[in-house]
């Protein structure tokens, strides 16, 4: 967690923000002035959520910065967050005996507020993360000549007297605030006391009668310093619950094991989770975009945000706890300061003539004043809010009832300066978006708390003994979750299309049988039951962003309808695209539909393709050109191969030296005459298209090898040698000349060569495009 404090200077304009304020400078007399708005009058502009009347789902909180009072209200009154006292709850702040006195003072009046309706105004604090003035001298590590070991660092051995120290510290101000006040929610932050497994150990180990206890104890040292670490948070979770026994919630940070397993060195970073849960009231775990993750796909170590968050999931789900409140964040950026008059560049520096200058690239920066990309280079990313809507309504329903809205870096002219209006800083949005997704979820409470996560066909991939959580959909982009009612036929499913690209994908539900649904950036959540054995869907948020702002309006939808809702790209994008061969396009033919020539679209249009080059292709005696077929699937036409010799070669040698040793993603539609069971390393029917590198595309697998029906298929290949020529419908050549027997037999409609391993969400766009136009998924 990294905590926000506003005494921090306000990070200094970016070089694009620089630009532009100085281009506003020049066309000021020219334009309208920009309107400047408070973030309270921003909150107050935005649709409201609409929550359920009666639900018991808990209050929002937020952490890592203090909002001016305008603000928290309308949080408090319109977004279901918790009325919150702007500082840590300490003895030191003087929030008891001076603040809570001032008829002036934001606590008096957020005091007020709460007395005179506890139920409209529930009042959140945060502890303090203060540790005891004079603990006893036992509660450090020492050497063998007692002497301290790196300075005051806790020891796992830390003496009862002091735990109830630590543990005093954060009750007594509660108790003294209960007694004016009713308190719903209390956060402890964390990071104070006895540090992390990992970090101690090695002092650990130098002091003797620490190191004596674990030999004696029999467990490991991250074990045993957990178990230190859990009998202090038992310690401060009892003093806590006691002076507010009639609070809603009682949460500390991180308890949930979202890295278990992940790595060999996980547990050195936390508790073992078992000590760590009986520490909150609700298991909480953080979920920060781009922050110790990868963000929403998958990284080589399929470390992304959701795969994380199941994890944890179903360690909480073995110990009973089926629910949870997290930390969340969409994540944080520099912002400039929009009330920032425009710099004054200074002069450059005349040059020094002979003298060498430095390389930047030997020198690491701290990137964007973000204190967090020092231990974790992907922190500092913001989510598109589409994309962290259909992330939070996966984890509600995964079990999440409420969060903590954390913002970690300060945005400039702090949280509560003013922005233009078209403009919020970025904790604004991600706020808004939690709050209209846990008003959705008020609607559907019923089906969550009287309801199962189920759990998957297949394995977590990290925690192998545990399920996986989630429903394969054939698209690595799209998640899906599903729970199931405990007594009736009646499912809850999302559908999250996690690169961003909404498209319609197949699933398999137990019970329930393979049903469609439209998984969108924001999510789509469906309730689903079963007449006569056939599944009946319900979309419960039509509007993806506004779930409930007209009203709680679930929308019976059908296959038919959730294809018509779906819009598929027009194309796909033309960047890096070297070749297109579009049998609808550029197809030179005879008199009988005898292919002469197939001529692609691309930054390479020289890669056209013939089926005489020269005497180039073999002349077999049977050989015979492809043909044009002007309907072969879906009403558009194709290129149709033999199996015969027939084959298509590129006239020109060498269309691009450029490509040595880079590589290609290749698109292919196409449809095989060959049944898959006929087909061997051997026979023909092997290739679609290929280069002389051995890079390429060949036949197969079929989703339906016995009807053999029409499919896309990709496959991204490397480059060993810069190509000389290219060929479709033909795998292996000589030299100058084809000198092999695989031949393609089947249809070729498209073919879409591009170059290096394409983003995922390019390659996506290309599959949907390609998939809608030849109607490959029903």
């Amino acid at each position: 967690m990294k905590t926000v404090s506003n005494n921090l200077v306000a990070p200094r304009f970016l070089t694009a923000a620089i630009a532009l304020a100085a281009l506003a400078v020049s066309t000021c007399a020219s334009q309208p002035p920009v309107e400047m708005i408070t973030p309270a009058q921003w909150l107050q502009r935005q649709p409201k959520p609409i929550f359920k009347p009666g639900h018991t789902l808990p209050r929002l909180t937020r952490y890592g910065w203090s909002l001016r009072l305008d603000t928290n209200v309308e949080l408090t009154e319109n977004w279901h967050y918790a009325l919150q006292l702007p500082t840590y709850l300490s003895d030191e702040d003087r929030v008891l005996d001076v603040r809570i006195k001032d008829p002036n003072d934001e606590v008096f009046k957020i005091v007020a507020l709460t007395n005179s309706n506890p139920a409209k105004y529930p009042l959140a604090t945060i502890l303090s993360r203060s540790e005891p003035p004079n603990p006893a001298p036992e509660t450090f590590l020492r050497d063998a000549e007692g002497k301290l070991l790196s300075g005051n660092t806790y020891s796992p051995l830390n003496p009862q007297i002091t735990l109830d120290q630590m543990a005093e510290l954060r009750a007594r101000p509660l108790r003294e605030l209960r007694k004016k006040v009713p308190i719903n929610i209390i956060l402890n932050g964390g990071e104070y006391g006895l540090g992390v497994p990992g970090f101690m150990r090695q002092h650990a180990e130098k002091d003797p009668a620490v190191a004596a206890a674990q030999a004696k104890s029999g467990l490991d040292w991250i074990s045993f310093i957990s178990r230190a670490k859990g009998r202090e948070m038992d310690t401060i979770a009892a003093a806590v619950r006691k002076a507010v026994p009639d609070r809603r919630l009682y949460i500390y940070y991180a308890t949930g094991p979202a890295d278990r397993n992940r790595y060999g060195g996980w547990r050195d970073w936390g508790m073992d989770p078992e000590d760590a849960l009986k520490g909150s009231d609700l298991p909480a775990t953080e979920y920060y975009y781009k922050h110790f993750n990868s963000g929403y796909l998958p990284d080589a170590g399929g470390n992304d945000i959701l795969t994380r968050t199941l994890n944890a999931v179903g360690f909480q789900i073995k110990h009973g706890k089926k629910y949870s409140y997290d930390w969340l964040s969409g994540g944080w950026a520099d912002e400039a300061d929009p009330n920032a008059p425009p710099p004054v560049a200074a002069p450059a520096p005349a040059p020094v003539p002979d003298k060498p200058v430095a390389n930047a690239g030997e020198t690491r920066v701290l990137s964007n004043n973000n204190a967090a990309a020092l231990v974790d280079p992907n922190a500092g990313g913001v989510s598109p809010n589409s994309l962290y809507t259909g992330f939070l309504k996966c984890i509600f329903t995964a079990g999440t009832l409420a969060g903590n809205a954390g913002y970690y870096q300060m945005p400039g002219g702090g949280f509560d300066g003013t922005f233009p209006a078209d403009r919020p800083k970025n904790y604004l949005p991600q706020m808004t978006a939690l709050s209209h997704v846990q008003a959705l979820f008020s609607h559907l409470e019923s089906d969550v708390r009287y309801s199962d996560l189920l759990p998957g066909p297949g394995m977590h991939r990290w925690t192998t003994d545990q399920p996986a959580f989630e429903f394969p959909t054939g698209t690595s982009g799209v998640r899906v979750l599903a729970r199931k009612h405990k007594t009736q036929n009646k499912w809850l499913i999302t559908a999250w299309a996690a690169d961003g690209l909404d498209r319609p994908v197949k699933v398999t539900i137990p019970d329930l049988g393979q049903i469609k649904l439209l998984a969108r950036a924001a999510g789509s959540v469906y309730t689903a039951t079963l007449a006569n054995k056939s599944p009946q869907l319900t979309l419960n948020d039509p509007d993806a962003m506004l779930p409930t702002v007209k009203g709680f309006a679930p929308k019976k939808v059908t296959t038919a309808q959730t294809l018509a809702s779906f819009k598929a790209p027009v194309a796909p994008q033309m960047q890096d695209l070297l070749a297109w061969f579009d049998a609808a396009k550029s197809v030179e033919k005879d008199e009988k539909n005898a292919v002469l020539s197939w001529k692609p679209q691309g930054s390479l249009a020289d890669w056209e393709v013939a089926s005489s080059t020269e005497g180039k292709l073999p002349a077999y005696a049977n050989r015979r050109p492809p043909m044009w077929v002007a309907d072969a699937g879906n009403g558009l036409p194709a290129v149709r191969f033999g199996g015969n010799g027939a084959s298509l070669m590129s006239r020109k040698l060498k269309p691009e030296a450029g490509l040595k040793e880079a590589a290609m993603t290749i698109f292919a539609v196409y449809s095989s005459s060959v049944p898959q069971e006929d087909m061997s390393q051997n026979g023909n029917n092997n290739s679609l298209f290929r280069v002389p590198s051995g890079s390429g595309i060949s036949n197969g697998p079929w989703p339906n090898p016995a009807k053999q029906t029409w499919q896309m298929q990709m496959a991204v290949q490397p480059f060993k040698d810069s190509p000389e020529y290219i060929v479709i419908g033909s795998g292996f050549w000589g030299a100058e000349h084809i000198a092999s027997t695989f031949y393609f037999s089947g249809d070729i409609a498209e073919l879409l060569v591009y170059r290096g391993d394409l983003p995922t969400a390019q390659k996506v766009q290309a599959e949907l495009y390609l998939n809608a136009k030849y109607k490959l998924r029903d």
